[in-house]
């Protein structure tokens, strides 16, 4: 008996798997369009663009009555080298100030604090570009 009924799925699978596959429509009929969205070109001769220096000034000083402190101050000259300063005390007393130039030469930095870890001096950060 088990013989016969493994006979009997074996036809039917093979007729279910010789019959021709049929597949299903979409709902909905897309047309395929391909649409450039950008167009890059390349422009005959490169464009230089100068700048000119503006010089300003500006800065401010705040705090929350609760003993903390912020500040910033920065200037530029007709050269283009722009300094300035930023930093803040916390309620606890910790404090960070940041001293900065940059110039022909890059950007620099000096760092000081008196945050728990930092070493008793000036942190000097510079980067050269």
């Amino acid at each position: 008996m088990i013989p016969g009924i493994f006979l009997l799925v074996l036809i039917a699978s093979t007729a279910v798997l010789a019959s021709p596959l049929q597949r299903a429509k979409p709902f909905v009929e897309v047309p395929q369009k391909i649409v450039k969205l950008i167009e890059f070109s390349t422009p005959s001769s490169p464009q230089v663009i100068e700048f000119v220096p503006n010089p300003y000034n500006f800065g401010y000083e705040f705090g929350d009555g609760q003993g903390m402190k912020q500040h910033r101050s920065e200037s530029a000259d007709d050269q283009g080298v722009v300094k300035g300063t930023y930093g803040y005390i916390d309620p606890l007393g910790v404090y960070r100030s940041v001293e900065y130039i940059a110039d022909s030469q890059g950007y620099r930095a000096v760092i000081k604090t008196n945050e728990p870890g930092a070493a008793a001096r000036t942190l000097l950060m510079g980067i050269i570009l």
